[in-house]
């Protein structure tokens, strides 16, 4: 069986024919054990878990920002980026998406699977929100998601959700695209994106050992 994550599948099936073995390649060798983004956004995303559970207010967010933006001068090289960009994040967050008010839940790790590929999906915060259960994706990242990524995404986590047996509303995945303060929502993958899905994941097993 191969495994790959919600957004490494996203990644793949957004990609050109031409790039899709290097984006394949990248994450077998360079993003385990869990995805890339993940990893270099994880201080932002464990500054929001605490955001939360504080019930602060969005000017604890720029303040955590500036604390980010400390470290980043004692630092050098990689370090002092991502945490500049763990900063910048923050402060992008507040702006647009600090007067949320999310009842934090506890971490998931889900997966789908289809054929050979087990794809995991571990939403960045599990929350309700106004009685209603939400999985959410953040994307700190300049680039923008494309609209392949936004629906894999979104409907991934819901029916992750779906399969795991928890009460998920329809628009229950949410993408939050924090730096241009979209937010994106999904609810069951329907059958022309679970078709495509499906060829996606059995392109990958089939290159998936010779990467």
């Amino acid at each position: 069986m191969v495994t790959i994550g919600l957004k490494g599948l996203a990644n793949f099936m957004s990609a050109s024919l031409v790039r899709r073995r290097s984006v394949l390649r990248d994450y077998k060798y360079y993003s385990q054990p869990g995805p890339a983004q993940a990893i270099y956004y994880g201080e932002a995303r464990n500054a929001l878990v605490e955001y939360y559970q504080g019930r602060h207010e969005p000017p604890w967010l720029f303040a955590q920002a500036e604390q980010f933006d400390g470290l980043a001068e004692q630092s050098a090289g990689q370090t002092r980026a991502m945490y500049r960009n763990n900063a910048r994040g923050l402060r992008l967050y507040a702006r647009h998406f600090g007067d949320r008010r999310y009842e934090l839940l506890e971490d998931l790790e889900l997966s789908l699977t289809f054929g050979d590929v087990v794809v995991t999906v571990r939403p960045d915060l599990h929350a309700m929100e106004r009685r209603r259960r939400k999985l959410i994706r953040l994307e700190f990242s300049k680039t923008p998601p494309t609209e392949t990524t936004i629906h894999v995404v979104t409907r991934g986590l819901y029916e992750a959700a779906r399969q795991a047996g928890l009460d998920v509303g329809p628009s229950g995945g949410v993408y939050l695209d924090v730096p241009r303060g979209q937010a994106h929502t999904g609810g069951p993958l329907g059958a022309r994106l679970q078709r495509e899905v499906q060829a996606a994941c059995e392109t990958i097993a089939a290159i998936w050992d010779n990467l």
